[in-house]
């Protein structure tokens, strides 16, 4: 209704304006063409009453003449009253005129003349008349023809009400029949084309919008329906991809996991030798001598203690490698984070890389993550420290609490976030490599040691859980990537 209403406004407004102007020009020109009748009628009275005059002046003289136009006057028939003036009398004298002498220098020439002169204490005015009268007298004279003004007036303000009353009758009917055809075709079109797309924006896309006729509403609710049919169509497309985007990245998380097992194992054999050779020494030593029954029992301890060790170790490996439901709990990352590292020290071992592993003082909040996932992030991050220093050096792992502003999205507002940061003393990162750290099978590493899969599935993960990966290195000066957990669960980043 409310572009309906501005439609009859607008509309209205015009028209009133095209009235006005019309009823102004229409009462200016029938007004001028009163004002010529009457100068028209009063300059015929006149030459009349000249010829009259002259006539009788001539057979009976000035007195005849002059009470034949008094008995004219007192005739209250007649709107035009006629005097006779002298020119050169001043006004107010008898037969002096009424406007001033200054007016009549055309009559005193000889010319007819029509003017008019405003009235006195309310008065509209009058029109004078002056026909000048040829006599055998050395005075000028001339006859004084004199009109109100008031029928004039009448007519002007009848034209006037007439034409506001024909503009407010044509503004009503031009209302209401724009209001009829705005509720008809246009509110109720636009109701149904708002509707439709509240709906729309809920993602609600069924049931398509007929409307009748075969204007541009019609048009706009046609190409409505191609719409929502085309988002349907999308919609479905995205879906599918979105499950098959998340299968793939599940499998390339799954190779990923997988080919981290391969570059553990040399690191875990080496760890499940030590334990196989006391099993096997100890099994040794209680089938090749006599033993005291307490040495059996010492053996037996240490066999078992060996047997638990390399069994642990196996189950922490397999855990890792079997494929497990995407399912968010809470975790405690400090734990989460002392099982890592020692999967991990093995492979440390082996490449002579230390670890340190730093906390803050207090209690460390829980958070809601999925805690294999989580464990895998931190596995690519920290064999990626590993292999960043091929001569050996330390690795340090840090948690703590922090507020910050994610990367992305522009403007993002500042968070609480779990902090976790893993420094080596490696090579660094080249400048121009930062950028594409994150990129999927980017790598600076030789053909056969590395996938390109492992930070970008990190990447990946960390965004799923509205976090972020960010990184800092200086060539020759090792690197540090951190990684930020909000504390308070949010959108995905990136």
């Amino acid at each position: 209704m409310k572009l309906t209403a501005k439609i009859i406004t607008l509309v209205l407004a015009i028209i009133a304006v095209l009235l006005a102007a019309d009823g102004y020009l229409s009462v200016q020109r029938d007004t001028q063409l009163f004002t010529n009748d009457m100068r028209h009628d009063t300059l015929l009275l006149g030459h009349a009453m000249k010829d009259l005059v002259v006539e009788v002046w001539r057979i009976g003289g000035q007195e005849q003449a002059l009470q034949d136009i008094e008995r004219r006057n007192n005739d209250s028939s007649h709107q035009i009253r006629v005097r006779w003036v002298w020119l050169d009398a001043s006004p107010g004298e008898v037969y002096g005129p009424q406007v001033p002498p200054e007016k009549l220098v055309q009559v005193k020439n000889g010319r007819d003349l029509t003017l008019f002169e405003p009235g006195n204490n309310g008065t509209t005015g009058y029109l004078y008349t002056y026909v000048p009268v040829p006599i055998p007298s050395s005075r000028p004279s001339a006859l004084e023809l004199c009109e109100s003004l008031d029928t004039l007036a009448a007519y002007r303000h009848e034209r006037t009400v007439r034409s506001f009353v024909l503009a407010g009758l044509l503004a009503l009917t031009s209302a209401l029949m724009l209001l009829l055809f705005g509720i008809k075709m246009i509110g109720r079109p636009l109701k149904q084309l708002i509707a439709k797309a509240k709906r729309i924006g809920a993602g609600d896309f069924t049931g398509d919008l007929v409307l009748a006729g075969n204007d541009e509403l019609s048009g706009l609710a046609t190409a409505i329906n191609r719409m929502c049919a085309q988002l349907t169509a999308d919609r479905e497309a995205i879906r599918m991809e979105a499950e098959a985007r998340i299968v793939t990245l599940e499998q390339l998380r799954h190779s990923e996991r997988l080919a981290t097992i391969g570059r553990l194992a040399a690191g875990i054999a080496h760890e499940l030798g030590t334990p196989l050779n006391v099993v096997a020494g100890r099994a040794k030593l209680m089938r090749g001598e006599d033993l005291t029954q307490e040495e059996i029992g010492e053996c037996s301890r240490i066999i078992a203690e060996q047997a638990a060790r390399m069994t642990d170790i196996i189950r922490q490996l397999l855990d890792f490698a079997r494929r497990r439901p995407s399912q968010k709990s809470s975790c405690n990352f400090a734990e989460l984070s002392s099982q890592v590292l020692k999967l991990l020290e093995p492979t440390a071992k082996k490449q002579d890389v230390t670890f340190e592993f730093d906390l803050p003082k207090g209690i460390l909040p829980p958070i809601g993550v999925d805690e294999a996932q989580m464990q895998q992030v931190l596995i690519n991050l920290i064999m990626n420290g590993i292999q960043a220093m091929p001569n050996g050096g330390r690795l340090r792992l840090s948690i703590g609490l922090e507020r910050n502003r994610p990367p992305f999205p522009e403007g993002g507002r500042e968070k609480d976030c779990l902090v976790i940061k893993i420094v080596d003393e490696g090579e660094g990162i080249q400048p121009e490599n930062i950028p594409h750290l994150f990129e999927p099978f980017f790598t600076t590493r030789g053909i056969g040691e590395g996938t390109g899969l492992g930070l970008s599935i990190a990447y990946d993960i960390v965004g799923e859980h509205g976090g972020w990966l960010d990184v800092k290195s200086d060539p020759g000066s090792g690197a540090c990537f951190s990684m930020y957990l909000p504390l308070e669960p949010g959108e995905k980043q990136g």
